[in-house]
């Protein structure tokens, strides 16, 4: 058995030498090897490694006719369902996308759902113009969160959270939004957590708020046209 799943291995050690032919004739080999009843995980990673390769040839058809093989094989699995609906939004076929996703959705666990997968169901509902089911979408993964004592919440999602709230009028929750992305772990959009914290805060005239992470925004950067909008910013408060 071992040596029908190093085809895999060999697969991706072709695809980093930039073998392509040579990784793709390898995954093919292990999906055509593998019998009924050892379907799994290896044939799984390499129907995706195919529609990858396919993908980034330009061969869309094909990509497409992978990942459904994936989701047909593994029909009880969302992960088919994600990588795919992935896919169908970077491919920005967002009605599409939602479709997928929201159908491997029904097959996560319903206790302890894959926070990461309600995520980019969530940004396919935004991105598919259906506002209000991205907002329940990505509040039900901060609600989780909260109720497991864990507030860093995942920053993709939180902040397309927030410009969905402030789009609909809800500034203060947007504000709070952006609060919380500041103090998680995202470092690198911090500057900008702290920014847009204290822009809401300073259009809600909280002025003290605003105050404090605007100062916090300033040292945050090194940018000079920033900091120079920063100050102006701060100077008006």
């Amino acid at each position: 058995e071992a040596p029908r799943y190093l085809w895999l291995e060999l697969g991706r050690a072709r695809v980093l030498d930039g073998d392509r032919t040579g990784a793709r004739e390898a995954f093919v080999e292990l999906v055509e090897s593998m019998a009924e009843d050892e379907r799994g995980l290896p044939l799984l990673a390499a129907y995706v490694e195919l529609a990858k390769l396919a993908e980034e040839d330009d061969e869309h058809e094909e990509a497409v006719s992978f990942y459904q093989r994936a989701m047909e094989e593994f029909d009880e699995d969302p992960r088919p369902y994600f990588v795919f609906g992935r896919y169908l939004r970077d491919q920005e076929l967002f009605a599409e996308a939602v479709d997928v996703l929201e159908a491997g959705a029904n097959l996560l666990d319903e206790d302890r759902p894959d926070l990461m997968y309600l995520q980019e169901v969530g940004l396919a509902l935004a991105d598919a113009g259906r506002d209000a089911d991205a907002v329940g979408t990505f509040e039900r993964i901060v609600s989780i969160l909260t109720t497991r004592s864990q507030t860093d919440f995942p920053p993709t999602g939180t902040e397309r959270l927030a410009q969905l709230h402030e789009k609909q009028g809800n500034p203060q929750r947007a504000a709070d939004l952006y609060a919380a992305l500041a103090r998680g772990s995202d470092r690198s959009g911090h500057f900008r957590y702290h920014r847009e914290a204290g822009r809401l805060l300073a259009e809600l005239g909280l002025k003290d708020e605003a105050r404090r992470m605007w100062t916090r925004a300033l040292a945050l950067t090194e940018d000079a046209e920033a900091q120079a909008t920063l100050r102006e910013q701060l100077d008006a408060l």
